[in-house]
């Protein structure tokens, strides 16, 4: 059981209880209502419940105490019934109706899907507190100083209150007496703190996981802290993805597709605020910076503007929160992201993805490769409007936030899927509905 842990906070599991809730969202419709499986308006239904219950957290199982949990499944699922019943009558009030038969009332067809499922949500919430109940504590066996680091680390405000609830990391001396009760798993930074008698082969007798540095960071933290690293260049220098070249393209495609989807779509918006910003202070509408991106190669990007004319003199700065030269409109946009949509041009011409890290200026770049060990690895993959940094880490405003970012971008770097790229996508989405935007940013 103690080999549930990992995985029950990674994304795997967020993938299996969409998986779960679709079998249930499909056997509801088809056997309670008869409904085909290839009706369209099921599919978009389905579509808006799956997205709307991300955007809620109902997928999120952090709360320690489980009647809270509970308590704050049952009100999510009260918040998706008041989202859900305006927009299925409006299906149901379509002249093709997709029931046969018909529903005078939408809550014919709500309520009982919200039984089945919020019955569902509760047995999960259940057995998600009952193996995190019995999870046990981990050791460290290495350097005392890594082991100050890795506490360091699980107490950032980016790692989840779930891990820091639940999380006990202890360090271990070789010469101390060794009890494997209630131990979960070792963490191992070289095989140099073992001797004969705590070897790899007596630790896996024990049936007790053994981990080496980078595998717990990969497993726990999704990130790959640099300065864990240092004297172990091998271990990051090593990382490379190994997506085939046939996923590679597939990739391309969708997100060339996807680009010019949401060009179409939101250009009326990219009209009106580009009008806004024009009335604010009579400047330009766009602005265009050299950006750094794959291989090291130079591109432009475009974005709506939202500092004021001339807002920079001198050398390059981080803008930070409540910055005097973000104009009004400029705070709204970054917020929402939308001062980042003219980049869909950059993906579809190929200097972008939609995913991947973000990219920097020339010169700040130039000047972080310098005191950050491993930045220019980044640059291995091409760049992109959102990423894994984005999506976990709020800001992004001196040397130390870009060395926390280079965590993140050296796990998407490793682990870069199709997938990956769908779940960082969802995130991004639930980011921008909580308006919680890039608000600073090297600009």
């Amino acid at each position: 059981m103690k080999n549930y842990f990992p995985w029950l906070y990674s994304r795997k599991y967020l993938f299996f209880q969409i998986f779960i809730e679709t079998i249930i969202f499909y056997l509801i419709n088809h056997k309670l209502f008869n409904i085909e499986f290839s009706s369209f308006h099921v599919h978009i239904i389905y579509l808006f419940w799956i997205t709307f219950s991300y955007i809620l957290g109902r997928y999120d199982l952090n709360e320690k105490n489980l009647i809270l949990l509970v308590l704050k499944t049952v009100i999510k699922i009260f918040l998706l019934y008041l989202f859900l019943y305006p927009f299925v009558s409006f299906i149901f009030s379509t002249k093709n109706n997709f029931i046969s038969g018909g529903f005078q009332n939408a809550n014919e067809y709500i309520n009982p899907f919200l039984v089945y499922i919020g019955f569902y949500q509760l047995l999960n919430a259940s057995v998600f507190s009952l193996f995190r109940k019995k999870r046990k504590i981990w050791i460290f066996i290495g350097e005392l100083e890594k082991y100050k680091q890795c506490l360091s680390i699980i107490n950032e405000p980016t790692i989840d209150n779930s891990l820091k609830n639940n999380f006990e990391l202890r360090y271990f001396e070789i010469s101390d007496n060794f009890t494997y009760k209630n131990v979960d798993g070792i963490i191992l930074e070289d095989e140099k703190f073992l001797n004969e008698k705590l070897s790899i082969n007596y630790f896996k007798s024990l049936d007790i996981k053994l981990y080496t540095l980078l595998e717990w960071c990969e497993i726990i933290l999704q990130r790959y802290p640099v300065d864990l690293f240092l004297n172990r260049e091998t271990e990051l220098l090593n990382i490379k993805n190994d997506m085939k070249p046939i996923e590679q393209r597939i990739k391309r495609v969708a997100e060339t597709i996807i680009a010019i989807f949401l060009i179409l779509i939101t250009s009326p918006m990219i009209i009106l605020m580009g009008i806004i910003i024009f009335l604010e202070d009579k400047g330009p509408i766009f602005y265009s910076q050299e950006r750094m991106g794959l291989y090291g190669k130079s591109f432009k990007i475009t974005k709506l503007r939202t500092m004021n004319i001339n807002a920079e003199s001198g050398e390059p700065k981080w803008s930070t929160k409540n910055d005097r030269r973000i104009t009004k409109i400029g705070s709204l946009l970054r917020n929402l992201r939308i001062d980042e949509l003219p980049q869909l041009f950059s993906v579809i011409v190929g200097d972008m993805s939609l995913i991947g890290p973000r990219p920097e200026r020339s010169e700040i770049n130039y000047k972080l490769e310098k005191v950050i060990p491993f930045y220019n690895e980044r640059h291995k993959i091409k760049p992109g409007i959102s990423g894994w940094a984005q999506v976990n880490y709020p800001y992004g405003a001196s040397i130390e936030d870009s060395k926390t970012k280079l965590s993140f971008d050296l796990y998407y770097l490793k682990n870069y899927s199709i997938f990956f790229d769908v779940l960082i996508f969802i995130k991004t989405l639930r980011l921008v509905s909580n308006a919680k935007g890039a608000i600073s940013t090297i600009k």
